[in-house]
């Protein structure tokens, strides 16, 4: 019995088909890199909206299909500094540079640590700059200051810099949220009502501005109003705990015991 060959056309096909599936592979192991720093911007971004979980496994992500990327270390770095975790920062900082991220872009969020404690003789006569050329990182630029006056108990600057901000981006609900942070803690409680509502209508999900608002109600003693915003603000991981201790708290003072438990 004789075995019939494979005719020269399909040899041909197969051929081209292999060296096809080889050109594919090598373009990805060349574009790894870049495609893990794509990945990695994106977890900044995240990191900018508090939506830490997603930004940690974007960066996980990063890190899998390139480990140490410049651009996973500033997106770590942001993640610790809004956390308050200086130390991490600085690490992932150092990293960062290390790795090659522009100097610009390190120096901006060195700067930004500082203002967020409340370095404004350091920070502050920077801020004008950054701005100037932060693009479309003002919201970040504004919140760490907007931070820092507020550590050390300069409202005004705060509530400026934050209104200025709010006009600027108008459908970012973080300006508002802080403005209604501030205005709670002076017992302004009218206008803290206003600007946490007005993030809730920009950003219904917006964790902080729900908070404030369900403690607003709390302290004006509708305990009844402030339970929707205390499950609002439950999603969050760094708010929720204080949201389910309030949450609670709510319940019980309705006589919903059962709920609370």
């Amino acid at each position: 019995m004789t075995s019939t060959k494979p005719a020269p056309r399909n040899r041909l096909r197969l051929w081209w088909l292999i060296a096809l599936l080889l050109f594919c592979m090598n373009l990805m192991i060349l574009q790894r890199r870049p495609i893990a720093q794509g990945i990695a911007k994106q977890a900044l971004t995240l990191a900018s909206q508090d939506k830490t979980d997603r930004a940690w496994n974007y960066i996980h992500t990063a890190d899998w299909i390139w480990p140490g990327t410049a651009e996973s270390a500033i997106a770590s770095a942001r993640i610790h500094r809004r956390s308050g975790e200086m130390g991490e920062f600085g690490r992932s900082l150092r990293l960062a540079r290390f790795e090659g991220i522009e100097k610009e872009r390190a120096d901006r969020e060195e700067t930004l640590a500082e203002a967020q404690m409340g370095q404004m003789k350091t920070a502050g006569p920077k801020m004008v700059e950054l701005l100037e050329k932060g693009g479309n990182e003002a919201g970040e630029i504004c919140e760490a200051y907007a931070k820092g006056y507020m550590r050390i108990r300069d409202f005004n600057s705060a509530i400026s810099l934050l209104e200025g901000w709010a006009n600027e981006i108008p459908n970012d609900a973080r300006p508002y949220a802080w403005i209604g942070q501030i205005q709670a803690e002076l017992q302004a409680s009218e206008p803290a009502e206003t600007a946490f509502r007005k993030a809730l209508t920009i950003d219904p999900s917006n964790a902080q501005a729900a908070l404030g608002l369900g403690q607003l109600m709390v302290d004006l003693k509708n305990p009844a109003e402030s339970i929707p915003f205390f499950k609002i603000a439950l999603a969050s991981n760094s708010l929720g705990p204080a949201a389910a201790v309030g949450l609670a708290g709510s319940l019980q003072a309705e006589s919903r015991t059962e709920e609370a438990e």
